[in-house]
């Protein structure tokens, strides 16, 4: 038996919300070649529309209960599409389509009941009405037009759920997946296998859920009533599965890479501890040695002026004095590792056009370790003396005491370009596994001491201020 216009026109329908989500879903994963979003969403509903009436009437002439048959040339439709309007990614066009099909199909099952429940419940009045309102024709043929009614209105309903069902899941899956084209093949297969492993059960559910006996099609809710509650649940679990196996996985990649910066930090530890011990050697022997070169050069100037030497040999000696004297420090902040700090960094702003000003002062009578201080001021000097390279401009460092609490100051020009993510700055630079680690750096070392760091922007002066308790 044919079904009725209203029915085809409201499969028609489903095809078109089918493409239109099938293209958007698509949108999450790939990057569309054309840049006209409207045309290609256009040509992509058309072509998927006309294919999914031509396979429809396909399947149900020839493969009427063959679940598989007719899922099949539904997924080589949407990749053959995926193909043609997007950018080639092989895996994220396999895991889309899978986890798209075997949500929609096991979807079915959350539906499915429902409409064998209202069925139920209207064929009896249906039945009822027929035969006690028979005599008059008008009256059969409002029954008749009624009965078409609410058979378009309980399929509506079925799609309206399976598809709201279906929208939820496609967006926690696309939400929790991890965009990463360094993925191995084992790892592509962890996030691909519960897709087919849905598919699976479903084409078995199916298999199960309709038999044929002497012609007649009967479905497993009057064989086994207990389905109408379990089937429901056993596609919300699948759902679930296939949403925990993208969320476990987007953990473990989220873990490997703290593993890898926590590594990195470790070694950076390692190597800081080693230039404090170097510095702290070099910064007592330059002392030494200047307060030597002083002495020897008093000496001998003393000599030539008592002796009347030359001119040229006392100019000499006071260029040398003037030499000695650049082996002192300009700025002064307590601590002799901190001095080299800035005094290095002041030369690096010095060599790349950018002036630099400093009013630092260790905190006096302070538990805070000098290691974690060098930490703050390296990574803020360092980053500060990056983005104040591309425009210019000066350098600020500055520090003061308030009760209880010690405040660094940075501040520096910048381009203005900056991305926010988890309420730090994200470096800019390509490889964001091995940069990008001052600030959470600079943050460990504030908590340490029951403070933190904040960071403001105004009129192209980038301002990180670090706050510890002393």
């Amino acid at each position: 038996m044919n079904d009725s216009l209203e029915i085809i026109l409201l499969t028609d329908l489903v095809f078109i919300i089918k493409a239109l989500i099938a293209f958007k879903y698509t949108e999450k994963f790939l990057i569309l070649k054309s840049d006209r979003r409207l045309k290609s969403l256009m040509i992509w509903l058309m072509i998927y529309f006309i294919c999914q009436i031509a396979l429809s009437r396909i399947a149900d002439e020839f493969y009427p209960n063959n679940s598989f048959i007719n899922i099949l040339p539904n997924m080589i439709l949407i990749f053959t599409l995926q193909a043609i309007f997007f950018e080639k990614n092989l895996f994220r066009m396999i895991f889309s389509v899978l986890s798209l099909i075997a949500a929609f199909d096991i979807l079915k099952y959350f539906a499915s009941p429902l409409a064998h429940v209202i069925y139920n419940l209207w064929s009896p009045l249906f039945i009822f009405l027929i035969n006690n309102f028979t005599v008059d024709e008008s009256i059969i043929l409002k029954i008749e037009i009624l009965n078409r009614c609410v058979n378009v209105i309980i399929i509506s309903i079925c799609y309206a759920g399976q598809f709201a069902m279906l929208m939820i899941f496609l967006k926690m899956i696309s939400k929790n997946f991890i965009r990463s084209d360094k993925l191995s093949l084992t790892e592509n297969l962890f996030l691909i296998f519960p897709s087919v492993s849905v598919l699976v059960i479903d084409f078995t559910i199916r298999l199960m859920a309709i038999s044929v006996d002497n012609g007649a099609i009967h479905l497993i809710y009057s064989r086994v009533p207990e389905t109408i509650l379990m089937l429901p649940i056993v596609a919300i679990l699948l759902l679930g599965i296939m949403i925990i196996a993208v969320k476990l996985f987007k953990n473990l990649v989220l873990y490997k890479d703290e593993e890898q910066k926590r590594i990195l930090l470790e070694n950076s530890v390692i190597e800081i501890h080693q230039k404090i011990e170097e510095l702290t050697n070099i910064y007592s022997d330059i002392r030494g040695l200047r307060h030597d070169l002083r002495n020897h050069i008093s000496n001998i100037a003393a000599y030539v002026r008592k002796n009347s030497f030359d001119g040229e040999i006392e100019n000499y000696l006071k260029q040398m004095t003037m030499t000695v004297e650049k082996l002192n420090f300009l700025y002064k902040t307590g601590n002799p590792i901190i001095d080299i700090i800035i005094h290095q960094s002041r030369q690096r702003a010095i060599n790349k056009k950018i002036r630099f000003e400093s009013t630092f002062q260790c905190p006096k009578n302070s538990t805070i370790d000098i290691y974690d201080l060098s930490i703050i001021l390296n990574n803020g000097l360092q980053n500060a003396i990056e983005a104040c390279e591309k425009v210019g401009g000066l350098i600020e460092i500055r520090s003061y005491q308030k009760n209880n609490f010690y405040f660094i100051e940075i501040e520096n020009d910048f381009d203005g370009e900056l991305k926010i993510k988890n309420d730090l700055p994200e470096t800019l630079k390509v490889d964001k596994n091995i940069h990008g680690l001052g600030l959470i750096n600079i943050r460990r070392c504030a908590q340490k001491y029951n403070g933190d760091l904040d960071i403001n922007v105004k009129n192209g002066k980038f301002y990180l201020t670090v706050m510890i308790e002393v």
